[in-house]
């Protein structure tokens, strides 16, 4: 039996690339049909016959400039068509389905994130470790004046004139006559006195400089997370992830480890949301490749700043391929 499925879309261009890629799950292409504001004849049809039952105005969406995809298909693709059109719209609970004679539609996809849903989230510390400059010490150098005493010996010359009378007895010759002519006769004396003058000389050079060394140091501190358990009413727990944990270490050492870009903390919610899917028992009807856009679309949402999901969707099937097998 044919079945319609709807799905709404705030931009244009998602609802036509969605509709390209559906259309190798389609008997024909005219099974497939994007409705926007500008058909008027579709848009009517809309806001005649889709905005009752399901509580979610469609009509709104062309307003505002979105779209509607309209997916006409059989039984055997519905569930997966379903799990694709989950993963991709961009409006939440939006997907519909309903029996081509009847205008109730119902909503029976996988849905990773469901209507009144409450979002439990898992925060995780990372240690940062950076550095800063602090003041270890002040060395100040300064200069002062000081005076102390020096002696130094030095050899001195005194002149004294001497005056000495001796008594003779010869007699006066004529050229001796003068001698009773007056005169003065005058003899200096000289002394030498020390003379002190200073010169500056420098003697000693002070450098002052610094000698910078680096060392390693190792620090630690701990860390927090928060991990999740989940208990139904009933007492048991299905949130067995950690039993599991060393087997996708190992997987994580050997897959990923080489290249020591990235430790396991970092890939944990991978293994943890591909585990979660495998064990959830609304999804066992379902394949990988039917899980996967939703599994995209839930990252993207919760945990983007991890990475790209295609860098961590490999590890995310193993665990969800582990926990199927077992």
């Amino acid at each position: 039996m044919a079945q319609q499925l709807v799905a709404a879309y705030e931009d244009i261009q998602a609802a036509q690339t969605m509709a390209d890629y559906l259309t190798s799950y389609v008997d024909h292409n005219d099974d497939i049909k994007v409705i926007t504001s500008d058909d008027h004849s579709m848009f009517m049809y809309v806001k005649g016959q889709m905005n009752t039952g399901d509580g979610f105005d469609y009509e709104r969406v062309l307003q505002e400039g979105g779209a509607i995809l309209l997916v006409k298909v059989d039984d055997d693709n519905a569930n997966r068509i379903e799990a694709i059109l989950n993963g991709r719209t961009y409006t939440e609970a939006t997907t519909t389905t309903a029996q081509t004679t009847s205008s109730n539609m119902a909503d029976t996809r996988p849905n990773l994130r469901q209507e009144g849903q409450e979002r439990v989230e898992l925060v995780e510390e990372e240690l940062q470790v950076g550095k800063r400059t602090v003041e270890g010490g002040d060395v100040r150098v300064s200069t002062r004046i000081v005076e102390e005493p020096v002696r130094e010996d030095i050899r001195l010359r005194d002149e004294r004139v001497n005056v000495e009378r001796r008594t003779v007895d010869r007699p006066l010759s004529g050229a001796n006559e003068d001698l009773f002519r007056e005169r003065t006769i005058e003899m200096s004396e000289r002394h030498e006195e020390p003379v002190i003058s200073k010169q500056a000389r420098v003697v000693e050079e002070v450098m002052i400089g610094k000698d910078v060394q680096e060392r390693v140091e190792t620090v630690s501190d701990t860390v927090r997370r928060t991990e999740v358990e989940i208990e139904r009413e009933n007492g048991h727990t299905d949130d067995h992830y950690d039993r599991y944990t060393d087997e996708y270490r190992r997987d994580f050492d050997t897959r990923y480890g080489s290249s020591g870009a990235y430790t396991f903390d970092h890939f944990s919610p991978a293994y943890r949301l591909g585990h979660g899917l495998a064990s959830d028992s609304r999804y066992e009807q379902y394949g990988w490749d039917e899980l996967e856009p939703s599994a995209r679309t839930f990252w993207e949402t919760n945990y983007s700043q991890h990475g790209a999901w295609d860098d961590f969707k490999d590890a995310a099937r193993h665990a969800w391929q582990s926990e199927r097998n077992r």
